[in-house]
C-alpha cells in the first residue's frame, strides 16, 4: 500500500485482517487439511498468485477511499447548509439593524403589533407588548404610537394591562396614539383600539363585539347514564361553581351573571371614555354584535377607512418602525426565509 494513503483505524484493521487471510490462502496446504469425500468437505482452492493478491488489496483500498469520499461529501453538504443558514440570519439581522438605525434617527411612528388571541400565554400578552412600548418611550425620535391590530379578542385582564401601558407612554411623551384594524379588531382587541386618539379600519374589517363571554359545558346527565359518581371535596360553598361534572345552582348562575355584567360595564365605560361624542347611541352597540368597518364608521366605532399608509399620511410621517419584541421563532423563520430566497436566486428559479 502506498505510504501516502491514509485509512481510518477501523478500516485499517479490516484491511490488515484481509491481507493476513489472503497471505494464508496463498501458502502451501497439506492434504491432511482436506479430508476425503467421506467427510463431505469442499475441495481445496487453488493458491492466489502475487498479482491477484495485490489486485485484490488495491480494490479493497479503492473501495475504502470511495466510502471516505462519500462520507466527506455528505458532511460538507450539511456544513455548507448550516453555514448558509447562519449567513442568512446574519445578513437579515444586519439589514434590519441598518435600516432600523438609519430610520430611527428621523421622526417616525413606533409600531406595536397585536396579532392573534390576547392572553397571558399567547404572543399578544401584556408583558411582551409592554416591553415594546417601553422601547418606544426611550426613543426620542418616535413621533407617534401606531397600534396595528389583527385579533379576535381574548383576556380582558390582559387587554386592560396593555391599555394602561399605552396610556403611560402617551402621558409621559405626549404622543398621539393611532390604531389600525386589519381583518379583525373585536372584543378585547377593540377594547384596546377604543382608547386610541384615531382608529382606522378596512371596509370589510370585523369591528366591535363589545361584550363578555364565559365558556363552559355540563356532563352530569352523561355521567348518570354510564353510572359514574362524581366525588368532589371542597372547602367553600361555591368553590366548584364552574365544575363541569357538577350541577349548576341558582346561586352560582346569579353570581356568574353578576360577574359578567360587571366586566361588561367596565368594557362599555372604556369605549365611551375613548370614543366620547363620536360614538353612536345605537342600543345594539353594546350587545356583543360585530360589524364591518364601513358600518363601524357609521356607528362611530372607527374614525376613518384606511390602513397603515393612510394613518402615516394623517400623522405627517413617512416612516414606521416595528418595536414589537420578536420571539426566537420569528427570527429563525425570517432567517429560513432569507436562506430560501438566496437559494432560489442562486439556482435561477422563477415563477411563471
Amino acid at each position: 500500500m502506498p505510504p501516502s494513503v491514509l485509512v481510518p483505524e477501523p478500516r485499517a484493521w479490516m484491511l490488515k485482517h484481509c491481507a493476513t487471510r489472503l497471505k494464508q490462502s496463498t501458502g502451501p496446504r497439506s492434504e491432511a487439511q482436506y479430508p476425503g469425500p467421506e467427510h463431505n468437505q469442499r475441495p481445496p482452492r487453488s493458491p492466489m498468485s502475487a498479482e491477484q493478491h495485490n489486485a485484490l488489496l488495491e480494490k479493497i483500498v479503492q473501495q475504502l477511499l470511495a466510502d471516505q469520499r462519500r462520507q466527506r461529501r455528505g458532511q460538507w453538504f450539511w456544513r455548507s447548509l448550516i453555514g448558509l443558514y447562519l449567513l442568512a440570519l446574519l445578513a437579515a439581522g444586519l439589514a434590519s439593524g441598518w435600516e432600523g438605525w438609519r430610520t430611527s434617527h428621523q421622526p417616525h411612528a413606533g409600531v406595536i403589533k397585536i396579532s392573534g388571541p390576547i392572553g397571558p400565554n399567547t404572543s399578544a400578552n401584556a408583558e411582551r407588548i409592554g416591553r415594546g412600548l417601553r422601547r418606544i418611550e426611550k426613543q426620542s425620535n418616535v413621533a407617534a404610537v401606531l397600534i396595528e391590530i389583527e385579533s379576535p379578542g381574548g383576556s380582558p385582564g390582559q387587554a386592560e394591562r396593555i391599555v394602561r401601558a399605552i396610556e403611560r407612554v402617551r402621558a409621559r411623551r405626549n404622543l398621539p396614539v393611532v390604531a389600525v384594524i386589519g381583518d379583525t379588531g373585536a372584543s378585547a382587541a377593540y377594547y384596546i383600539a377604543a382608547m386610541a386618539d384615531t382608529v382606522y379600519a378596512g371596509n370589510a374589517s370585523l369591528v366591535g363585539s363589545i361584550g363578555v363571554r364565559l365558556d363552559s359545558f355540563g356532563l352530569t346527565d352523561a355521567m348518570q347514564r354510564i353510572g359514574i359518581e362524581r366525588r368532589l371535596f371542597t372547602a367553600g360553598e361555591h368553590k366548584a361553581i364552574l365544575d363541569m361534572f357538577s350541577p349548576v345552582t341558582d346561586a352560582g348562575l346569579d353570581h356568574i351573571s353578576d360577574t359578567l355584567t360587571e366586566v361588561h360595564e367596565q368594557f362599555i365605560a372604556v369605549v365611551k371614555a375613548g370614543r366620547g361624542r363620536r360614538i353612536n347611541r345605537d342600543p345594539e352597540l353594546f350587545s356583543g354584535l360585530f360589524w364591518t368597518g364601513a358600518k363601524a364608521l357609521e356607528l362611530g366605532l372607527v374614525d376613518h377607512i384606511g390602513d397603515r399608509q393612510e394613518a402615516l399620511d394623517h400623522l405627517g410621517l413617512a416612516r414606521a418602525i416595528d418595536y414589537t419584541p420578536r420571539s426566537l421563532a420569528d427570527s429563525l423563520s425570517e432567517g429560513l426565509g432569507a436562506l430560501a430566497a438566496a437559494m432560489i436566486a442562486k439556482l435561477g428559479w422563477r415563477w411563471h
